[in-house]
């Protein structure tokens, strides 16, 4: 009921890289000939080491086989001058019987351990060509990771700084640690542009920065800017009180958040939560004395509701702009107006990207360029060709005149070489300056060019470069150039069925070929496939000869508790370990995880899509776009030359969506219009949007708002909608804790709404048919007739009544996941809080974490419970259809949707059913869903259902 099947067997091999065999695929970019195509020196090298360690494997066998019968006779020798010493210990009587006896007792334990099951002896006696799990493949060309491979020249042509990495319990002083790592800083590309950068926030209040993925771009700008004078708490006309003194580097994700607050404060060598912290969902570790925070986008629009002129902060950084998540383009738009005006002069806004598209946000946040601009997904309109042919003007006047201050400069240098040499110099100059305007000004319509497989022995990085900057109008742009090594690309041969059994295979064919160091990372869609890969990497990895280096495979998503996290960034526990990092697409462009060189890419993502016909969002596992696959082959490149393996064709890459749709165009608009609407914007349609969304999914929004009563029919605010866009939530599940609290069960709200942000792998993923009936028998202590909601309070409460210690037990136990449990709980003690601090909730006694007691909820409790789910999810509720027996949607057109098969209530008839979410895989599955009542939904929201019902 609860498990994934296990995936079903595919060819061996996808890839062929000239060091493995049996493979039928090709490179990106590689041509089919007529005629066998000549061997390349890597191949014909590749051969000869491959041949060179057969015959090494032929000479250690003979050897071993000579010493062994040698050896016969030397063991039985040694044996018996044991045993005859044996003896003679045994007539002198030395050593107290008691002695004796517990060496004797030692020598058995010995003996025991070294005798091994036949299975096991079985497992060790397997030859390379015996491996079961990978349909008998086994690289012969397997490479130690103590050597270095001769057809790879060195690596890294510059002398390196070893890599620095504190853990909690290291006794050395921030400040010793801060002074540890200021070489990695000024190796970083952005270090050598410090005075341009502040140069231009001195200049202009708006930065525009382009700066690639591993530039150093989020944790130093921010410590550049820390001691500008511009940085001071000073007193603005107009505004009570001092402003200033604090930065805000907003992230799209909570991860990224926090682990660049911590990296930051180790580089700063302060304490993290005093003068460097961060604020995330359910998390924060800031104080009076913080200077440098960090904090996703959602928590800087929470914070503009109390505060909406952001009097503490003297500068906000919007990070990682490219994403365009709706809470990117929401505090774009809010900045734009604050810097232009109340605030105007005392607050600069830096835009950061690590793509090249940011005309159009450059446009948008220039002050008399961006109050009409509409940016549309596929390009621009034709009557902006005015404004690019004038920022390009600007840029070229810009650079010119750096590079004419950069010719006096030299000028007397110039003088005394050949005149020949002049006019060389002179070209190079010229062929900059157009390369440096082309940089900054590439059209975003233009297709991506494909990564080409590139020699090995190209290991040098791309050229830094000087920065390209320039001044247009009200706002400076700025080019940070990235550091990246080439990267071989590889396609599918043909499209794939299964790219997780795939990526399973090739993560085994990786490890068997290439040698250490060099971890590999997996792009996967969701915690569901990442919890059961590992499962299966796991597994497999017993059978791994013991000649092979070991596995450590290390999951990331943004539900993973930050403990969890930090493991992804520590270095191997050995050097004789290789890394497998499974991460879902926070691993593109948020976090850099170092000693990278792999990169399986399954060429999915799961995507939140609004429906306005149905009034849902949907989650779709969907195809990423080529701006998102680039960025995902950059990250095998980023200190070595790496590699990219691609689980589709390389047809299938010519044909993915350029960029990705932004967020604001296929979302769920209801929070935009609830935190517009707070913020005193009663006109939504005058707001400035970088992209302006669909009218009817504008449309769709406030009526879910008007159904959920947080809004009157004239479209205004009321209390409760106020009391909403306090809460961090998404506008259904505040509505469903503001009900619980007049309902008298916030408590058990609380615990399912937890337990909801952590389920996408709340049980443990097995392949075994005897532990499958196992966790189905031990999950039956939790099912309750009402649904999965009560189901999942159940576990809460029999978590909550265990003690600390023996949590992990419990989860095994009933195998349940712990790490998601983990999270649960953080989830569950800061809903606590912010309903205590609000007063909403009642007081609650302060239990010692283990002393809650176990009570059965009640029917009227779970009733009562879910009461409270349908007035924030009415649109979530299908009804049972007489005719096929099926469920149709009870709001809207009548939508076909199944119980998905992971839930309790599946194949079973219900009257109606309230469900988290919509998943569209091969047909639209209701995940976690509970029975309800017809009457119940129409009590929930009476005058929105009264048609449908």
């Amino acid at each position: 009921m609860l498990s994934t099947p296990r995936p079903q067997a595919a060819p061996s091999l996808l890839f062929d890289d000239g060091l493995t065999r049996f493979s039928k695929s090709k490179p990106a970019e590689s041509t089919t000939l007529g005629e066998p195509p000549k061997k390349s020196n890597r191949q014909l090298k590749a051969e000869a080491k491959k041949r060179a360690w057969e015959e090494r494997i032929a000479k250690r066998e003979a050897e071993r086989t000579r010493k062994a019968e040698a050896g016969d006779n030397e063991e039985a020798a040694f044996l018996e001058k044991k045993r005859k010493l044996a003896e003679q210990r045994k007539l002198m009587g030395s050593g107290s019987p008691e002695k004796n006896e517990k060496q004797e007792q030692q020598h058995k334990k010995q003996k025991k351990r070294k005798e091994v099951p036949e299975e096991h002896q079985r497992k060790r006696q397997k030859t390379a060509g015996e491996l079961p799990l990978l349909n008998g493949f086994f690289p012969t060309s397997v490479q130690s990771p103590k050597q270095k491979p001769k057809n790879v020249t060195q690596e890294t042509p510059q002398k390196l700084e070893p890599k620095f990495t504190p853990s909690q319990s290291d006794p050395i002083h921030p400040k010793q640690r801060s002074s540890a790592l200021l070489s990695q800083r000024q190796s970083l590309p952005i270090w050598a542009h410090q005075s341009a950068l502040r140069q231009c926030l001195i200049d202009r209040d708006v930065l525009v920065m382009v700066g690639a993925t591993g530039s150093g771009k989020s944790t130093q700008l921010p410590q550049f800017m820390l001691n500008e004078p511009w940085m001071a708490r000073r007193t603005v006309p107009g505004i009570d009180g001092k402003v200033g003194g604090c930065i805000a580097i907003t992230q799209p994700r909570r991860v990224a958040a926090t682990n660049l607050a911590r990296r930051v404060a180790t580089e700063a060598g302060v304490k993290l939560g005093e003068e460097v912290g961060y604020s995330v969902r359910f998390d924060a570790k800031a104080g009076p004395k913080t200077k440098i925070k960090f904090l996703t986008d959602g928590m800087l629009l929470q914070e503009m509701l109390r505060d909406p002129l952001l009097r503490k902060y003297s500068c906000i950084v919007v990070d990682e702009a490219h994403e365009r998540t709706v809470d990117t383009d929401l505090v774009m738009g809010f900045l734009r107006r604050l810097v232009y005006g109340e605030r105007k002069g005392s607050l600069k806004v830096v835009v950061m990207s690590a793509t090249m598209e940011v005309e159009g946000m450059s446009k948008f946040m220039e002050e008399n360029n961006g109050q009409d601009l509409d940016v549309a997904a596929e390009g621009e309109d034709a009557a902006e060709e005015g404004g690019d042919i004038e920022m390009k003007e600007a840029l070229a006047a810009a650079v010119e005149e750096a590079l004419a201050k950069e010719d006096e400069e030299a000028k007397e240098k110039e003088e005394e070489t050949h005149p020949e040499s002049r006019k060389e110099k002179r070209r190079k100059k010229k062929k900059k300056k157009q390369s440096q305007i082309d940089m900054l000004l590439a059209p975003r319509s233009a297709t991506p060019e494909p990564v080409s497989p590139v020699v090995a022995e190209e290991t040098k990085p791309q050229d830094d470069g000087p920065e390209s900057m320039a001044l247009y109008g009200s706002i400076a742009l700025f080019q940070v150039p990235g550091r990246q090594f080439p990267v071989d690309v590889y396609h599918a041969p043909e499209p794939v069925t299964d790219y997780v059994d795939s990526a399973l295979r090739t993560i085994f064919q990786i490890h068997y070929s290439e040698p250490l160091p060099g971890d590999i990372l997996v792009f996967l869609t969701g915690q569901e496939e990442i919890d059961s890969l590992q499962k299966l990497i796991e597994e497999y990895a017993k059978d791994l000869d013991k000649t092979v280096p070991r596995i450590l495979v290390l999951p990331l998503y943004a539900a993973l508790p930050p403990k969890e996290q930090q493991r992804v960034f520590l270095p191997a526990p050995t050097p004789n370990t290789r890394k497998i990092i499974l991460s879902t697409n926070i691993a593109e462009t948020s976090v850099t995880v170092s000693g990278v060189r792999h990169v399986i890419d399954t060429g999915k993502a799961k995507i939140k899509q609004f429906r306005p016909n149905l009034g849902l969002d949907s989650l779709l596992v969907s195809e990423i776009s080529q701006s998102s696959a680039l960025q995902r082959t950059g990250r095998a490149g980023r200190e070595a030359p790496g590699k990219c393996y691609r689980l589709y064709t390389e047809e299938s890459f010519k044909a993915l969506a350029q960029a990705t749709v932004p967020e604001i165009l296929r979302a769920d608009l209801a929070q935009t219009i609830l935190r517009l609407k707070a913020r005193g914007c009663d006109d939504i349609v005058s707001f400035p949007f970088l992209s302006p969304p669909p009218r009817n999914a504008l449309l769709a929004a406030l009526e879910q708002l008007l159904g959920l009563a947080a809004l009157d029919d004239t479209g205004a605010l009321t209390q409760l909608g106020k009391d909403m866009s306090l809460l961090p939530l998404l506008p259904p599940q505040a509505r469903v804790l503001l009900a619980a609290k007049n309902a008298e069960v916030v408590e058990e709200t609380i615990d399912v709404i937890s337990a909801l942000s952590g389920t996408d792998s709340i049980f443990v993923f097995t392949t075994d048919e005897e532990q499958r009936e196992a966790a189905m028998e031990k999950q039956k202590e939790f099912l309750r007739q009402e649904g999965d909601h009560i189901m999942l309070l159940e576990i809460v409460r029999a978590y909550a009544a265990v003690r600390p210690g023996e949590r992990r037990q419990w989860c095994k136990d009933h195998f349940i996941n712990p790490r998601t449990m983990a999270n649960i709980w953080d989830v569950r003690k800061q809903l606590r809080v912010l309903m205590d601090v609000s007063s909403s909730a009642p007081e609650d006694d302060e239990e010692e974490e283990g002393s809650e007691s176990v009570e059965v909820v009640s029917p009227d409790t779970a009733q009562a419970v879910l009461k409270c789910f349908l007035t924030g999810y009415y649109r979530n509720t299908a009804k049972l259809d007489g005719r096929t027996g099926g469920y149709v949607t009870v709001v809207g057109a009548g939508n076909d949707v199944v119980i998905h098969p992971g839930s309790s209530l599946t194949g079973k008839k219900r009257e109606a059913v309230v469900f988290q979410e919509l998943v569209w895989t091969t047909r639209p599955y209701a995940r976690w869903c509970s029975a309800v009542q017809m009457d119940w939904i129409a009590d929930a929201a009476p005058g929105v259902l009264k048609r449908s019902l």
